[in-house]
């Protein structure tokens, strides 16, 4: 599914305060199928923008379009946060099936699905498990799962595997490429990481400082399937340089816009 943001804004009224404008007149378009990553600085509306995109609340002006149709996000996405998001009392399987139940979908259908999932993220043996006996990774590896059941269009992530060591990332990675290979979802996946972007995207958005807009659109050259190899290429170098300079650029200068902010 196509995926057009026109020209949305978002700013959060603060008492006693002027409003905190946190995105303004941002506007990208994220073909069918397509992997594309968002990087900038902390702070800058990142999660905002998702969360615009997920329908958990609406801009306050512009619009998000889906395939040209102008409805409510949240019928067509999931999101996988960073903090997994799991009910600690109810199994893994019954996490996984959360959104089926809501649904209305009957209860042996929902497992049969919430199980082809656990299987596709290879913890179908921890199904009758609880979140917390199961680690960091096996646990988001239970958030993916439960945002495929749904069926969505549209994956959301963020940051996702910011809270897992280095090593559980690169399996995470490794996993994420291969799930998405095989479904073709349009996923948009926020991250900090320069080298994760360029690993896992088609195209990488850099977005600058509060308000938030995007100040690079890069398309990743990479061939697929894409393994962590990649990072042996010499042109990955020269991108993840490029692109850190952009992020750094915009750092700073969000950085003096807010001491400019604090000192008026």
């Amino acid at each position: 599914m196509r995926v057009e943001i026109d020209q949305i804004s978002k700013s959060y009224r603060i008492p006693d305060a002027e409003p905190l404008r946190v995105v303004e007149g941002l506007s990208a378009t994220i073909e069918e199928g397509e992997f594309v990553c968002i990087i900038g600085p902390s702070g800058c509306g990142k999660s905002t923008l998702l969360g615009m995109l997920g329908g958990l609340h609406p801009p306050d002006s512009g619009a998000v379009r889906f395939s040209g149709r102008r409805t409510a996000s949240g019928e067509m996405t999931s999101i996988v946060w960073q903090d997994y998001a799991l009910i600690p009392w109810r199994s893994i399987v019954d996490n996984v099936a959360i959104a089926l139940e809501l649904r209305g979908v009957p209860k042996r259908e929902r497992r049969d699905i919430a199980m082809e999932h656990l299987k596709t993220m290879g913890i179908e043996a921890f199904a009758k498990s609880r979140p917390q006996q199961l680690s960091g990774g096996m646990r988001q590896r239970a958030g993916i799962a439960r945002a495929l059941a749904s069926d969505p269009e549209v994956l959301l992530m963020d940051e996702p595997f910011a809270a897992v060591d280095a090593q559980t990332r690169t399996l995470l990675q490794e996993e994420l490429l291969s799930v998405w290979e095989r479904h073709q979802k349009t996923v948009l996946f926020i991250t900090h990481g320069i080298e994760e972007a360029l690993l896992l995207a088609d195209r990488v958005l850099v977005l600058s400082g509060r308000p938030t807009r995007v100040v690079e659109d890069l398309t990743v050259p990479f061939a697929r399937p894409r393994t962590a190899d990649v990072v042996q290429d010499p042109r990955f170098a020269e991108l993840k340089t490029h692109l850190w300079e952009r992020l750094r650029d915009a750092t700073l200068a969000a950085e003096w816009a807010e001491a400019k902010e604090v000192s008026a």
